[in-house]
């Protein structure tokens, strides 16, 4: 977003810290700060975003790519991960049942684990969006979440699975689920 402030132009960005302090020049000892932070928020199933700002001077350019303008990191949003208190028993519900539950998440994979325990997803393994989108092959038992996804990641994650023997069953909430479901088994 460009926002106008006091006279000065602001360049203003958020996303996950993994992909936007990289783009912020931060001394090393705030950086290791941060990331403990970040963790810590993660690690209790916040969804961690990271906010910087770019001063652009008044006849400047929007940058093509986020990534042509230099940034000043302003600090850590943690959101609260809440969960609809019938999930734990729909999952317990499926493991009965004889299926077993994998969430997907774009959250951080110490958040995408705190929930999945929270929820009574079972397994101790959490496979990243950047694993997945590597091209080797992955180990898909234990897993309980995928974390760090985008909608354009989830046909690869039931292709992956149905190769690797399983019977895959969508669920979701967005319209971009919808097309996901010519894909699934079920």
């Amino acid at each position: 977003n460009l926002w106008t402030v006091s006279g000065s132009r602001l360049l203003c960005i958020k996303g996950t810290p993994d992909k936007l302090l990289p783009l912020c020049d931060v001394p090393n000892d705030m950086l290791y700060k941060v990331q403990t932070k970040q963790v810590t928020f993660s690690k209790r199933g916040y969804n961690v975003l990271a906010v910087a700002y770019a001063k652009l001077d008044d006849e400047a350019e929007i940058p093509e790519k986020i990534s042509d303008a230099h940034y000043s990191f302003m600090g850590l949003i943690a959101f609260e991960n809440q969960t609809k208190d019938y999930i734990p028993a729909a999952i317990i519900g499926c493991r009965k049942a004889g299926v077993k539950v994998i969430m997907t998440t774009g959250d951080s994979p110490e958040a995408a684990m705190t929930v999945a325990n929270k929820v009574g997803i079972k397994g101790d393994k959490v496979i990243t969006g950047d694993m997945l989108m590597s091209g080797r092959e992955l180990d898909f038992t234990d897993v309980c979440a995928f974390a760090r996804i985008t909608a354009d990641m989830k046909p690869e994650i039931i292709r992956q699975l149905r190769k690797a023997g399983e019977t895959v069953m969508i669920t979701g909430e967005t319209a971009s689920d919808s097309a996901l479901l010519e894909l699934a088994d079920i």
